[in-house]
């Protein structure tokens, strides 16, 4: 018995120093491969499916109610016009989801949810509702941020 462990971590070892993985790394493999395959069929859809020729998600309906813009109102088309290399089209349309993405991948990718502390949550909930009263202000500076 004792001889069968030694030779299965041995194997283990061995195993660790050829390929580069240890049996402990597998299911954080495994959890990056399936955000590399959900973001790249993210990627794919939003880059095969114009928003505005077939809107395949429902109407605003903060915008239908009240006619302004919410944070999120323009983000699918920007991530569209983002898809397909446009970055100004995309940051007319939606600058917070354009800005927002990468330090939301670093987040997913880097941290634990848990360990995100309270006051980053408090200040992108304060941006995003400073974002969203900015966008409805009409004066020049302002209706640059509406989409």
């Amino acid at each position: 018995m004792q001889a069968y462990e030694l030779r299965g971590q041995f194997m283990n070892d061995r195993c660790e120093i050829w390929t580069g993985f240890s049996i402990g790394r597998m299911p954080a493999l495994r959890h990056a491969m399936a955000a590399v395959v959900a973001a790249g069929t993210a990627w794919a859809a939003f880059f095969l499916i114009d928003p505005v020729k077939q809107p395949l998600l429902p109407p605003c309906l903060f915008h239908a109610f009240t006619g302004l813009c919410c944070p999120g109102c323009g983000a699918t088309r920007a991530l569209h016009q983002l898809a397909h290399g446009h970055m100004t089209a995309a940051l007319r349309l939606n600058a917070l989801a354009v800005l927002v993405l990468p330090l939301g991948c670093l987040l997913a990718v880097c941290r634990k949810r848990r360990d995100l502390p309270a006051r980053c949550l408090w200040a992108l909930l304060v941006c995003v509702a400073a974002f969203g009263i900015a966008r409805n202000i009409p004066l020049f500076p302002f209706t640059l941020l509406a989409p």
